[in-house]
């Protein structure tokens, strides 16, 4: 037997392997761990991360520097070593790092430098996996989007975030969602930096194609169909998810009307039973809460009270929950 053909052999059986990784376990933790730090229990919440993590080769970037801080806050050492090379395999560059008031008291241990001295590593690691022609493609997509944006040409800035979301869903279609698991986090500059962030600020779970899903009014229903299989795999974390759900039924963007006026045959509505999120009005009473916390569930998001919100987790703990949409945010 040829090496060319046992090398397509192990080609085809990792493939078929990818394919069956089942994420449901890694966000039912991941969501109970989110939940227990907002619960103020940070130990269970390190627990959860765990689980969530141990068999899972991709790991949230988001979720890894969640985790990171949250063994800084408790001054676990070893778990904190474990995490950071957790989200470093993930795309997390160390600039990154050394913004995190949660880790400013460690970096200058031996510790520190024995990570920062094997960081080449994870980043081969982490390079090994992503693909590079895509993320070049979303990068060069979600620059042109940017300067669009911020133009004068309401056209041109439409057409673009309509081409990219039908780019997306192409994508999705053929089972290669460019999510961060295909192309990595926005800032690990896998390709090149893109121009439409600026050099320094740190935001972990932060996703090239987020920009352009935001944009488009019709966004989440026309990848509804689809959202399941993502999660299942693993394509796209779930707090996305509700980010975009929120943009397209709640909020709405510059363009959404123009670009409604340009669809023929605009998709279904958004099925109500999907809402994930909160029937607000005035005070932000909750309306229907039962269903919104049955559903909140359903799509791996903590539940809507807890007794601290992500911007008071910060503040007591300097843990910065990064992608933390859907969440008790007070």
């Amino acid at each position: 037997m040829t090496m060319r053909l046992i090398q397509l052999l192990l080609f085809l059986c990792l493939g078929v392997q990818a394919k069956a990784i089942d994420y449901t376990r890694y966000h039912e933790q991941a969501a109970l761990a989110r939940t227990e730090l907002l619960n103020e229990r940070l130990e269970s919440a390190l627990s959860h991360f765990d689980s969530a993590f141990r068999t899972y080769d991709f790991k949230f970037s988001a979720d890894c520097v969640t985790a990171l801080q949250t063994a800084a806050a408790l001054g676990k050492e070893e778990a904190m070593y474990r995490y950071l090379v957790y989200a470093a395999q993930a795309g997390v560059r160390p600039e990154c790092f050394r913004s995190m008031r949660a880790l400013a008291k460690y970096m200058h241990t031996p510790a520190w430098r024995k990570f920062t001295d094997s960081m080449p590593v994870y980043r081969q690691v982490f390079l090994s996996r992503v693909d590079t022609a895509l993320n070049r493609e979303f990068t060069t997509r979600f620059d042109r989007e940017q300067e669009a944006k911020n133009g004068k040409d309401m056209t041109a800035y439409i057409l673009i975030v309509m081409d990219n979301v039908h780019r997306i869903l192409e994508l999705a279609k053929d089972g290669h969602y460019p999510g961060e698991r295909q192309i990595g986090p926005m800032n690990a500059y896998v390709a090149t930096q893109p121009r439409g962030i600026p050099e320094g600020p740190c935001n972990a779970g932060e996703i090239l194609e987020r920009a352009s899903l935001l944009h488009h009014p019709y966004s989440y229903a026309l990848l509804q169909a689809y959202w399941p299989a993502l999660l299942q795999r693993g394509d796209v974390h779930p707090n996305l998810v509700c980010e975009i759900y929120f943009f397209n039924t709640q909020f709405g963007q510059r363009g959404y009307d123009a670009i409604r006026a340009r669809f023929k045959n605009p998709p279904a509505p958004i099925i109500i039973t999907d809402d994930m999120i909160w029937k607000a009005a005035g005070d932000y009473e909750v309306r229907g809460a039962d269903t919104v916390a049955r559903n909140r569930q359903r799509w791996y998001l903590t539940p809507m009270h807890t007794p601290l919100g992500v911007m008071q987790l910060e503040s007591k703990y300097n843990i910065e929950i990064a992608t933390p949409f859907g969440l008790n945010a007070y």
